[in-house]
């Protein structure tokens, strides 16, 4: 396993509300879906696919326009990072 990038562990330490948010998130849709998320990381990553502001809340970041357009590269490693930590922790 790779090290944390800086910028990851700072948006990590900034940005654990999303990650509960998203799990409250992710609890509350599933009960709407006919076929539901069984992990928040599963929610992260179709929340990315199919979300155009979903970088620009996760980075909070406005600069990062529709599906991550105009990302860094520092956020796409923080990114992969992010769903990493979905993988191991949640």
């Amino acid at each position: 396993m790779s090290k944390p990038s800086k910028l990851f562990l700072t948006f990590k330490n900034q940005n654990m509300i999303n990650i509960t948010f998203a799990y409250q998130l992710l609890n509350e849709n599933n009960k709407f879906l006919d076929q539901p998320f069984e992990t928040v990381k599963q929610y992260a990553e179709f929340s990315a696919e199919n979300d155009p502001n979903f970088f620009t809340w996760l980075f909070a970041d406005g600069r990062v326009s529709d599906y991550g357009q105009g990302m860094t590269e520092a956020q796409k490693e923080a990114y992969n990072d992010f769903i990493l930590l979905l993988e191991l922790h949640f």
